[in-house]
């Protein structure tokens, strides 16, 4: 499946590791994560959930120095302006063309995630900002390199606040109050400080991040596929009910 978009920098190259599959992203010269990228996701998603074989994916970059750095703001404004103009056009409201991603969908994407039976490693061998990192922490372990890579939510910087998810994952890795103090700061944080607060799992030399993730794919993936959805669909959306 192809999103409906002239942009073609934006690709998964996808390879298949036994019951893993590693997908490469290339989201253009600034890596940075639209609709375009939300949408070969989202054909990624409906493969894995229907292929009893594949039981984990590994999310890397083709970028030298960028895991995502930031959602693509072109998309965030064309988008917000697309959703006044269809509120205002008539009563009740068009429904949104095919291709169009926003935050809904993104939310929606995310949350199929964290449903799966499938285990998603990010591999991170550069920055992931804003919702870079907020699509990090969508997936289920992080691997960062410990050199050249940082991650955070630096949206108060900005005048903003995160919106892919960030302000609730984040403090569900780590707490609340260290989350809190995070996002407040904004500074993005190192490899070693990511690892003591919890924010990821595994750091590891930059030129081993992929193949630490793939090794923790390929263990994981040995799980029955439905036990693995199930487990995570307690944890992440029962833990926190009465």
């Amino acid at each position: 499946r192809t999103p409906m978009t002239d942009d073609t920098s934006v690709r998964l190259d996808i390879q298949a590791h036994g019951n893993a599959l590693h997908a490469r992203i290339h989201a253009g010269p600034y890596q940075e994560f639209g609709a375009a990228l939300a949408l070969l996701i989202e054909a990624l998603l409906d493969r894995v959930e229907h292929d009893p074989d594949i039981r984990a994916v590994v999310f890397s970059s083709a970028h030298a120095s960028r895991f995502i750095s930031h959602a693509d703001v072109k998309w965030l404004q064309e988008g917000g302006a697309q959703y006044v103009a269809r509120q205002q056009a008539t009563t009740p409201p068009p429904a949104p063309p095919a291709d169009y991603v926003g935050l809904d969908r993104l939310h929606g994407l995310l949350l199929r995630m964290n449903s799966l039976g499938v285990v998603f490693i990010a591999a991170l061998e550069g920055h992931a900002l804003g919702l870079g990192a907020e699509f990090a922490w969508a997936c289920d372990l992080r691997v960062m390199a410990s050199e050249d890579a940082f991650i955070g939510q630096p949206e108060v910087l900005l005048g903003i606040m995160p919106g892919g998810g960030g302000s609730q994952r984040l403090p569900r890795l780590v707490g609340t109050h260290k989350a809190l103090v995070a996002i407040l700061d904004g500074q993005p944080l190192t490899a070693a400080q990511a690892l003591e607060m919890g924010a990821v799992d595994v750091v590891v030399p930059k030129a081993d991040v992929v193949a630490k993730a793939l090794a923790l794919a390929d263990y994981l993936a040995r799980r029955h596929k439905p036990s693995i959805g199930a487990i995570k669909r307690a944890v992440y959306f029962g833990s926190s009910l009465p």
